[in-house]
């Protein structure tokens, strides 16, 4: 599930931009809702970047609750607390229903608009689009796993050593050492010590320069695209 992003022209809907959104489980019904603080960052980042983009609805991929899907996203994105604005030509959320596993060799796509008052749902058209050819390299190295899983059992069987010959210390079942300690507390000094607020305040401030970096990354690109195409037109003048 994620938020889409365009431009409402006259007589169309152009869809420019998108990103998903993670869902969070509320501990009083037991159920997933999609998490507005995340999009809201996630939106004020993309409207700083591209401001005549505005929200239009969000999108999902087919699954089986595919139906409750597309009313609980219909209810979130027409909210205004999210950056949902009605205006001529888009006077609620379009969801874009994507199916990924490519039925009869097809990219299916379909544009449902929900109507509250009449409770049902309208399927919008899809005006067509010119296919890109993108190349596809694949990398012919191949990730060992049995390395892996040979390096993770050492790992385990390590800090079992570890463990088992520190407790022997405390138990005065074995000589103290030194040199051990130190290393011990070396390692700790690695793993940072924090509680469960301060490691949450961390992950946020952590999302929030990924996500500005990508927003960056995608304005870097199409200011490259802009100076590439004035250049042609400057080499066609």
């Amino acid at each position: 599930m994620g938020s889409l992003l365009g431009i409402v022209h006259s007589s169309y809907i152009e869809i420019t931009n998108c990103y998903s959104v993670p869902e969070k489980q509320q501990k009083e019904d037991q159920k997933q809702y999609l998490d507005t603080n995340y999009h809201n960052i996630m939106f004020n980042h993309n409207s700083s970047v591209y401001p005549q983009e505005s929200l239009l609805g969000g999108f999902v991929t087919e699954s089986e609750r595919l139906e409750s899907d597309l009313i609980n996203l219909s209810n979130f994105y027409s909210q205004k607390e999210v950056g949902f604005v009605t205006q001529p030509g888009l006077v609620s959320p379009l969801i874009l229903s994507i199916d990924p596993k490519l039925k009869n060799n097809n990219f299916n796509l379909k544009v449902l608009s929900y109507d509250k008052q009449l409770d049902l749902c309208q399927f919008c058209g899809i005006l067509p689009f010119k296919n890109i050819s993108v190349n596809v390299e694949f990398s012919e190295e191949k990730l060992n796993e049995e390395n892996v899983q040979q390096l993770l059992k050492e790992l385990d069987q390590n800090l079992i050593v570890i463990q088992k010959k520190v407790q022997d210390i405390v138990n005065r079942n074995a000589e103290s050492d030194e040199n051990l300690g130190k290393q011990i507390k070396r390692l700790l000094n690695f793993i940072p010590n924090l509680g469960q607020q301060e490691y949450q305040k961390s992950l946020e401030k952590t999302n929030q320069d990924v996500l500005l970096v990508q927003v960056l990354s995608n304005l870097a690109k199409t200011q490259t695209l802009i100076t590439e195409k004035l250049n042609q037109v400057s080499i066609n003048v």
